[in-house]
């Protein structure tokens, strides 16, 4: 077993005892304490010593505080006698409270420096039992409250306002999307440019064969701006273009030419709460009313024709 070096055995005092078996003084004797243990013990009372000022203070501050107590609980109990009077229209039987002379009203006696903490006893106002209990009620419904004029303008929020990108797009959000025709040079855009856009959400069923009985159809759900709202930040519309052609990951083309003018055109950057798929990403162009199956994804470059 390893020895602490830095214990040093302090022996002077161990030659007037008679001692057997090695370690054992005899019955009534007790070993001084030695090495680690007798430097704790001097530690220990170094760090709890106070002066006979500091105890004396103590003192008396601990009686002050407890003379507070009493005359607060006899305060108390005379208003509660007061106010039971008062209700039954009989003169009250409460006993006299008088305040205290002069000479034996506490007075506060500061504290030490070491102890002193804001928020004291000193100077409050006493308070029931039944008071405290009614103030922290009030305090709860009134924080239930708030959290439900909360929820519920979030649900109208939901409900009633303009729909709010829920899924994640972070796998995607930095892509690149070329867009050549609005500007004199091609500008590039992303899917979290268009997040922050006031977004637009179509819904349309997705037919797949025949229903059998009682089957609801899917929902092909776009969320994302109009292209009327993406146009408008460039200070365009789609009067002054003839063709919106899109281009895919792959170079496929698709051409919107009445269907731009006539119909809700969404460009779509999630599937509703969902992101797009990974054949989607980072653009999904939506027509509202048309199959989900012919809208354009994957969508890599937009170019424009006047």
């Amino acid at each position: 077993m390893r020895r602490n070096k830095s214990i040093v055995l302090d022996t002077s005092e161990y030659g007037r005892l008679r001692l057997k078996n090695g370690w054992d003084p005899e019955g009534g004797e007790k070993a001084p304490a030695t090495g680690r243990k007798r430097e704790n013990a001097r530690a220990h009372e170094l760090l709890v010593m106070k002066s006979d000022e500091e105890y004396e203070q103590e003192a008396e501050e601990t009686r002050l505080l407890r003379e507070r107590k009493k005359h607060q609980k006899t305060v108390e109990a005379a208003r509660m006698i007061l106010a039971e009077a008062s209700q039954q229209g009989r003169p009250s039987q409460a006993p006299a409270v008088s305040e205290p002379a002069e000479e034996e009203r506490p007075v506060p006696v500061p504290k030490p420096a070491f102890v002193q903490k804001p928020g004291s006893l000193h100077g409050l106002e006493a308070m029931s039992d039944e008071d405290y209990r009614r103030k922290r009620r009030r305090k709860l419904q009134m924080v239930i409250l708030a959290l439900i004029l909360i929820l519920a303008a979030a649900d109208a929020r939901l409900a009633f306002g303009p729909p709010l990108l829920l899924a994640d797009i972070s796998g995607y959000e930095k892509v690149e999307i070329e867009v050549d025709g609005l500007t004199e040079e091609p500008v590039m855009i992303t899917a979290k440019d268009l997040s922050k856009m006031k977004l637009t959400k179509v819904k349309v069923d997705v037919h797949q064969g025949e229903l059998a009985e009682g089957e609801v159809p899917e929902l092909g759900i776009a969320l994302g701006p109009t292209l009327d709202e993406f146009l408008k930040r460039y200070g365009k519309t789609t009067d002054d273009f003839r063709s919106m052609k899109v281009y895919n990951e792959n170079d496929k083309s698709t051409a919107y030419v009445r269907t731009m003018k006539e119909e809700k055109v969404v460009l779509s950057i999630a599937n509703g709460r969902k992101p797009l798929g990974e054949k989607e990403a980072p653009l999904r162009i939506a027509v509202d009313g048309e199959d989900p199956g012919s809208w354009s994804g994957w969508i890599r470059r937009i170019v424009f024709t006047e």
